[in-house]
């Protein structure tokens, strides 16, 4: 009988003892999660902080060089991924007309 109390307590001490790790896994992972979309969700901010920046400065660079500019532009410019709207500005540079600027 004292052999069997002993098994029996054994099984629950091992039982608790699953169910607090499991318990602190969850806690961890959920800690993780939330570092982890802290993290991405701060990357993506500031590339798209970097995308509107870039966006601001092209097109008032544009108007500087060529006055008014149609509304076609400023729907381009806004709309467009960063990548290209530095691809742009590089044309800009070296740009005589508005159709240059966007020129592959």
């Amino acid at each position: 009988m004292l052999a069997r109390n002993i098994e029996k307590w054994e099984k629950d001490i091992e039982w608790k003892g699953r169910k607090e790790g499991r318990k602190e896994g969850r806690q961890e992972g959920r800690q993780e999660g939330r570092q982890e979309g802290l993290k991405e969700g701060l990357k993506e901010g500031l590339k798209e902080g970097r995308k509107e920046e870039a966006a601001i400065i092209l097109l008032k660079l544009i108007r500087r060089k060529f006055g008014q500019v149609p509304d076609w532009t400023n729907e381009k410019v806004k709309s467009a991924e960063l990548e290209l709207i530095e691809r742009w500005s590089d044309n800009f540079v070296f740009a005589d007309a508005l159709e240059d600027v966007f020129s592959s």
